[in-house]
């Protein structure tokens, strides 16, 4: 998790300690409600509240944007910070709420699926 450790021990204490909803409480909201609750604490924003959003999501950042670029438009995205949007929107449009499943999926299987598809998608 790296430099996102110390924002979900913080996530944990405050769920502990009810400063924040609990999991069955963020469960009950709908993902929209929910991923705006979680990114009231700092340092989550979109990226982090799509992972741990019990609704799930489409955790798009700059290197997961680089792979689902080729994999939703056939190349690679000029700018990847420009490209968050669109390619999260595309992912959505395709996988709609399994797009969380086809997002873990695809970053544990880019090895396979390079062969396969016959496209370079980069592991770091």
């Amino acid at each position: 998790m790296g430099y996102r450790a110390k924002s979900i021990v913080r996530l944990a204490k405050k769920m502990a300690y009810g400063d924040f909803p609990s999991a069955e409480e963020l469960e009950e909201m709908t993902a929209e409600e929910s991923k705006e609750k979680l990114m009231e604490l700092p340092e989550i924003g979109d990226y982090s509240s799509d992972i741990i959003n019990p609704h799930g999501g489409f955790p798009i950042d700059v290197w997961s944007v680089e792979i689902f670029g080729k994999l939703l438009f056939g190349r690679e995205p000029k700018n990847n910070r420009d490209a968050i949007e669109r390619v999260k929107a595309a992912g959505m449009k395709r996988w709609g709420t399994f797009s969380w499943m086809a997002f873990f999926y695809v970053v544990q299987d880019l090895g396979r699926l390079s062969k396969k598809l016959g496209v370079s998608l980069r592991l770091s």
